[in-house]
């Protein structure tokens, strides 16, 4: 696959534009909650992230940006809100960070950037199911969202060296593109949503993109691991439905 494919993605909603980016191992349905909520005020758009589609040597967090910024660009959109997830949130910030075309808000939930507890840190060449049981229930606080649907997907994909190799260089370019000395050049609106019990991006790295981030609001979700979103979908809509009115007001009144 190349830069140049088609896009994935659905969009629901009239008004200001919202780009929702999901994480490695994430999906288009990990937002159908927010979608439905956020839809009824806004152009929601969820855009699927070719992660593991690529050459393994365009795995990277910079050709996933420039893959959002082709999107963002080819759909003429304007005074953008950015939601990212783990790996999207990291995407949604060196896009924050690094494009001219300045951006409405952004709002990060258990985002890479700084640190994260990824794949390549704990690999098995030959994963098990009981690995995977286990990986995919850092994700979560409530360990009913490990489904063995989730879990038979990820052994069946993983029985390929290929896609292994992807998911390696991936994780490693996350983790060598740190930016936590780029920060305080964004200067939109943010709110970060972390869940309490996250171990993936555990609370300290929401601490310091919050102390790090100018006009950043923190809210943190009790019971709730990696993905609020999924977890916890009313608290996070509520969060971000106020955080999203309050923004709109503030630059009515500008």
């Amino acid at each position: 696959m190349s830069l140049d494919s088609k896009y994935d993605y659905i969009e629901e909603g009239a008004g200001s534009p919202i780009i929702m980016l999901h994480g490695m191992f994430g999906e288009l349905s990990n937002w159908a909650p927010v979608v439905k909520t956020l839809s009824k005020s806004y152009r929601t758009i969820v855009l699927g992230l070719p992660y593991l589609e690529l050459e393994p040597k365009l795995c990277s967090v910079r050709v996933m940006t420039e893959f959002l910024a082709r999107f963002i660009d080819q759909k003429r959109l304007r005074d953008v809100t950015l939601i990212g997830n783990s790996l999207g949130g990291h995407i949604a910030l060196d896009y924050a960070i690094n494009h001219k075309e300045p951006i409405r808000n952004l709002v990060l939930t258990g985002s890479s950037g700084l640190f994260e507890r990824g794949y390549a840190d704990d690999v098995q060449i030959h994963p098990t199911r009981e690995y995977l049981t286990r990986k995919i229930g850092e994700v979560f606080y409530d360990k009913s969202f490990v489904s063995d649907r989730l879990i038979e997907s990820a052994y069946n994909q993983l029985k390929s060296r290929m896609l292994k190799l992807k998911i390696i260089r991936m994780s490693k370019s996350a983790k060598r593109y740190n930016l936590s000395g780029q920060l305080s050049l964004i200067t939109c609106d943010t709110l970060l949503i972390w869940g309490k019990n996250d171990i993936i991006t555990p609370s300290e790295v929401a601490h310091i993109f919050n102390a790090n981030i100018r006009n950043s609001k923190l809210v943190f979700i009790n019971g709730c691991g990696h993905a609020p979103m999924i977890e916890k979908p009313d608290e996070f809509n509520r969060h971000l439905t106020d955080f999203l009115k309050n923004s709109d007001n503030a630059k009515k009144h500008s």
